[in-house]
């Protein structure tokens, strides 16, 4: 019996992740790690008492090589007799590593609830370690800490007590072929500079810090649970009786902070992943009163000392707010981190980073007369390094945006002219020079999920 295999089976076991008679669909990119883990659960399929099926989701990416991992992955399923759903996706202009995850995932839950599945990913622990040392990265608090849950809702990882080296080795004793993304050995995501730079750093100062890593995310996950517990407790405590949804912020206010902070985030947890500033937003409203809509489906409000989480009406389309530093939440409910630093910190950052610069701007050329807003009528654009300035529907056009993304995208104007657009970057008029003293960067806050599913 391989080390993975045991590891493997130890891991359902003490997870509880099947039982038997579920149907799992195994997430199968083509790649080592998912190709061995459709490898054990297939060989383990009628001890486990599961039926197994496969999703691959074709991000279309890379054109062909997109396309051949998609036909690796049809032809293994056909040697083994597994019944094999593929996604092909359309991406946008300039697409993330957020939007593919998002899509993943929107294609894993479609089948999940289609076949009423469980969804199995090939998660090991070096991207249990690779995900921690991110959101540490990020400010992230014991949550975020805790990396990558074994178990969430009807997700599961049994080779999270898996090291990659483990899957490499099972994969050669079992002669399992797989595809390589060459996107994998770049720098060009951040998953992958600290993949191919940060963790083998961190092995040089300490041999073995995966596995140490792996135990401090154990330590976090224990913690979280506990201050999970003291939250629920907060919260029963403060519930008012007579109205849902409603507690006496009086109550929240004689907990400390750090409870409150979890209080808030179970309470956004079902509408909204829960990230820092959406918290920070909602503990805000419980000091100083106000409102704020955190997501397109949650508003929080503080009156005459009552906090209610209510559900959002159709967001305003007419929004607009002052340009500042800080955090602020748009009509859809996104979360943005306006900040600077820098010009020369950045500059002198890896090559591989410098073509961020593009959603980077001069601090000093921001005027004072800016806002953030969305889309109005006469809207105009020049993107940076494009050189043409367009009608700003014409670029949402050419992006195959829908129309209600295109009404509720936040952008930041000087009157008709618009200086930065969600998902599109800084204007050519503000851009990043070699004159810059100080940089100005607009940032989506990235869901707490983007790494942890």
């Amino acid at each position: 019996m391989s080390n993975l295999r045991a590891q493997a089976l130890c891991a359902i076991q003490n997870h509880q992740m099947l039982k038997s008679g579920d149907t799992v669909i195994v997430g199968c990119s083509g790649g080592a790690d998912s190709i061995t883990l459709f490898h054990f659960l297939y060989s383990n399929a009628e001890s486990l008492g599961i039926t197994l099926r496969a999703v691959h989701v074709n991000h279309g990416l890379r054109g062909e090589a997109s396309d051949a991992d998609e036909q690796f992955v049809r032809s293994l399923c056909e040697k083994y007799c597994v019944p094999l759903d593929v996604a092909r996706l359309i991406p946008p202009e300039n697409p993330s590593e957020d939007w593919a995850r998002r899509e993943r995932y929107k294609a894993f839950e479609a089948l999940s609830r289609k076949y009423h599945a469980k969804i199995a990913t090939a998660h090991t622990k070096n991207d249990l370690a690779e995900t921690v040392l991110f959101n540490i990265s990020r400010g992230a608090g014991v949550h975020g800490a805790a990396g990558i849950p074994a178990v969430r809702g009807a997700y599961i990882r049994p080779l999270i007590s898996s090291t990659r080296e483990d899957v490499e080795a099972y994969a050669a004793e079992n002669n399992l072929a797989y595809v390589t993304d060459a996107t994998n050995l770049t720098h060009d995501y951040a998953r992958n500079r600290i993949r191919l730079s940060v963790l083998p750093a961190f092995e040089t100062v300490h041999g073995g810090a995966v596995q140490a890593i792996g135990r401090f995310a154990q330590n976090m996950s224990e913690a979280a649970e506990y201050f999970d517990a003291k939250a629920l407790a907060l919260l029963d405590e403060a519930r008012l009786s007579g109205e849902k949804n409603a507690y006496a912020t009086s109550t929240l206010l004689g907990a400390d902070k750090i409870i409150r902070h979890c209080a808030l985030r179970l309470l956004i947890t079902p509408h909204a992943d829960a990230t820092k500033p959406r918290i920070d937003l909602a503990d805000a409203c419980v000091i100083n009163g106000g409102a704020v809509q955190l997501s397109s489906k949650i508003i929080i409000s503080s009156k005459q000392g009552i906090l209610r989480v209510q559900p959002a009406a159709i967001a305003k389309t007419d929004w607009q707010q002052p340009f500042s530093l800080g955090s602020f939440a748009a009509p859809d409910g996104s979360v943005f981190t306006v900040t600077t630093q820098s010009y020369e910190k950045i500059i002198n950052f890896e090559k591989q980073c410098k073509k961020h610069l593009k959603f980077c701007a001069d601090y000093d050329r921001i005027t004072k007369n800016t806002c953030f807003r969305t889309r109005r009528a006469g809207d105009t654009f020049c993107m940076a390094g494009r050189g043409v300035t367009k009608k700003l529907k014409d670029i949402f056009t050419e992006a195959r945006l829908s129309q209600q993304t295109r009404v509720l995208l936040p952008v930041l104007a000087q009157g008709s002219t618009v200086l930065w657009a969600d998902g599109f970057g800084f204007a050519q008029s503000v851009a990043a020079n070699e004159n810059t003293k100080i940089i100005l960067t607009i940032n989506k806050v990235l869901e707490e999920q983007t790494w942890n599913q």
